[in-house]
C-alpha cells in the first residue's frame, strides 16, 4: 500500500508540473501575440524628391494607456546604404505641431566622436527633442497612429556626389550600437521614488519604427495641359512647358517640325535646342515644386504651323520614360500668320465729328495710316511710319471743320520689320462723314 501511495503521489506531482507548464506556455503565447511596444515612431509622406534629396514627416503615437504625456526623445537612424557623413538634414519651417516655446527639435548628422572606440558614437542622423519640465506643459500623445503628434517634416540632402535611388529607405538603428531614447512624464512616481513631474524612460526595445519605405515613387512628369507654344512676332516663337515633378531629369531636348495651313502629320526632323548647350533647358530638379521652362526659336516661313516636341533626358543619350515605357515628352504647336494687319474697324460709322479705328496686328510693323477722299486726295495723315508692336491698337480721326460731308477711305499700310518674305500688309476702312 505504501508503494502504491508513493507512486500515486509521484504521478500527481508530474501531472501538476505538466499542467503548470501548459499554463505558462499558453500565457507566453498570449503575451507573444500582443504588441509589447509602448511607443510608435511614425514616418509619413516619405518621398524621394530627386537623386540628391528626400523628405519625410516624423510623428509619435503611444501604445496602450500606461502613459499619456511626452517628455523628450532621441531618435537615431540612417538612409539605408548611404554613409551618414555624406548627408545633411534640415527641418521644414513651421512643420512641427509641438509648441516651440516648450519643445526644441534638433536634427543633425552626428560626426565621429572624440571617443572613437565607443560603440554608440558612430556616424548617424539624429533627431533630438527636448521637452518641458512640468507635467501639465507636456503634449498629450494619441494612441491612433493616424493622429500621431507631428515632430516635424525633414529634408535630407546628399552631398559629395552621393545619389539616392528610387527605392531608398530609412533605417532605424539598433539600440545596442546607437543610443535610442524616449521618455514620458508622470505627475507622481510611486514610493520610494516620490518625485513630481518625473520623466520615465521607455526601453528602446519597446519602441517601434514604421513607414520608412517611400510612399511616393519618384519620376519626371510633364504637365502638357499647362504647356503651350506661341508666336511672339518678328518670326520668333516661344515654347513654355511645366513639370510637376522631376527625378533623374538632366534636362530637355527640343525637336522642331512644320506643317502647312491644312495641318497634317508633323515630322520632328530637326533638333533646335539641347540642355548640353542651352542653359535654359537644364533640369532644375525640384520635384516638390512645379517648374516652368521657356525656349525661344527663330523661324523662317509664314503661313505655317511650327510644332515642338520637348523631351526629358536622363543623360545625353537616354530619354526618360514613364512606367509604361513611353517617352516623357510634350508636343506643342503655334501658327505663324501670313497677314500682318488682321482687323480694322471703326467704332462709329457714319460719324459727325470723330471716330475711332480699332485694328489688330499679328506682328511688329512700321505703320502708316492716312485719310483719303473719294477722289484719292490725301486729307490727313494719322500715323506716319511708326514702329508698332503686335496686338490691339486704335487711332482717332477728328474731321476738320472744313471737311465736307461724304465718303472717305482710311488706308493702313504695315511694312514688316526684318522680314523680307512679305512686302507689306494693307487694310482699308471706309467712313461716311455726315454734317
Amino acid at each position: 500500500m505504501m508503494k502504491k501511495s508513493v507512486g500515486h503521489r509521484t504521478l500527481l506531482r508530474l501531472a501538476s508540473i505538466i499542467f503548470l507548464m501548459l499554463v505558462v506556455f499558453v500565457f507566453k503565447v498570449e503575451l507573444k501575440a500582443q504588441d509589447p511596444t509602448l511607443a510608435t515612431i511614425v514616418i509619413k509622406d516619405f518621398a524621394i524628391l530627386n537623386t540628391d534629396s528626400l523628405k519625410f514627416t516624423m510623428g509619435l503615437a503611444r501604445n496602450g494607456s500606461s502613459w499619456q504625456r511626452w517628455a523628450n526623445a532621441t531618435f537615431q537612424f540612417n538612409v539605408k546604404g548611404v554613409l551618414a557623413e555624406n548627408l545633411s538634414i534640415t527641418t521644414v519651417p513651421g512643420s512641427s505641431q509641438l509648441n516651440p516655446s516648450l519643445y526644441t527639435v534638433t536634427p543633425r548628422v552626428v560626426q565621429p566622436s572624440l571617443l572613437p572606440n565607443s560603440s554608440i558614437t558612430k556616424n548617424r542622423i539624429s533627431i533630438t527633442v527636448k521637452g518641458p519640465e512640468k507635467f501639465e506643459d507636456a503634449v498629450i500623445v494619441s494612441e491612433d497612429t493616424n493622429q500621431a503628434v507631428i515632430i516635424g517634416t525633414f529634408i535630407i540632402t546628399a552631398k559629395n556626389g552621393t545619389q539616392f535611388a528610387s527605392n531608398t529607405s530609412l533605417e532605424y538603428l539598433n539600440d545596442v550600437e546607437y543610443y535610442q531614447a524616449l521618455a514620458y512624464k508622470i505627475q507622481n512616481d510611486q514610493l520610494p521614488f516620490h518625485v513630481a513631474d518625473n520623466n520615465i524612460e521607455i526601453n528602446a526595445n519597446l519602441m517601434k519604427f514604421i513607414g520608412t519605405d517611400p510612399s511616393v515613387v519618384p519620376e519626371t512628369r510633364l504637365n502638357c495641359k499647362a504647356s503651350f507654344a506661341e508666336y511672339i512676332g518678328n518670326m520668333v516663337t516661344k515654347v513654355t512647358w511645366k513639370t510637376t515633378s522631376e527625378y533623374l531629369n538632366a534636362g530637355f531636348v527640343v525637336f522642331r517640325g512644320k506643317t502647312g495651313l491644312g495641318g497634317g502629320q508633323v515630322s520632328f526632323d530637326s533638333i533646335v535646342g539641347t540642355y548640353i548647350n542651352r542653359s535654359e533647358l537644364v533640369g532644375k530638379g525640384q520635384s516638390s515644386k512645379e517648374q516652368t521652362y521657356t525656349f525661344i526659336d527663330t523661324v523662317n516661313e509664314r503661313g505655317a504651323a511650327y510644332c515642338y516636341k520637348v523631351v526629358s533626358m536622363k543623360d545625353a543619350s537616354t530619354i526618360n520614360v514613364d512606367k509604361d515605357g513611353k517617352e516623357i515628352a510634350c508636343a506643342l504647336c503655334t501658327y505663324v500668320p501670313f497677314a500682318v494687319i488682321v482687323a480694322a474697324t471703326p467704332t462709329e460709322n457714319p460719324f459727325q465729328t470723330q471716330t475711332t479705328i480699332n485694328y489688330r496686328l499679328d506682328d511688329d510693323v512700321i505703320l502708316t495710316a492716312k485719310v483719303y477722299d473719294v477722289s484719292g486726295q490725301l486729307v490727313e495723315t494719322l500715323i506716319d511710319s511708326k514702329y508698332t508692336t503686335r496686338g490691339e491698337h486704335s487711332v482717332d480721326w477728328i474731321a476738320s471743320q472744313y471737311a465736307v460731308q461724304g465718303m472717305y477711305n482710311v488706308i493702313l499700310i504695315a511694312y514688316p520689320v526684318n522680314d523680307p518674305t512679305i512686302e507689306l500688309s494693307r487694310a482699308v476702312v471706309k467712313l461716311e462723314l455726315m454734317r
